[in-house]
């Protein structure tokens, strides 16, 4: 049986490659935002007919804590948004 792949590779905020104003637009309480980006991708594969939206892997990595991790309550924000804190929300494919 052939498998077909789709690659997307989506430049989120805070990235680098389109100017120092960009690569802020994820610190501190702005975190959150580059995930609502993930969202809005994943959104989009859902209106494309010819990919399978319940057949998609998000693969990245992290540029660390955004955000002064002394701060109590950014340190709790920081955990509060944090993948390896949200382990247990991940489902696979079955």
């Amino acid at each position: 049986m052939a498998r077909s792949l789709a690659v997307v590779a989506p430049n989120v905020r805070g990235s680098l490659g389109y100017g120092a104003g960009f690569l802020t637009l994820d610190d501190g309480r702005k975190r959150a935002d580059a995930v609502q980006d993930i969202g809005a991708l994943l959104d989009w594969i859902a209106q494309q007919p010819q990919l399978d939206k319940d057949r998609v892997a998000v693969v990245g990595t992290s540029g660390g804590e955004y955000g002064n991790e002394r701060d109590p309550e950014m340190r709790q924000y920081l955990k509060n948004i944090s993948p390896l804190h949200n382990a247990d929300k991940i489902t696979a494919a079955g």
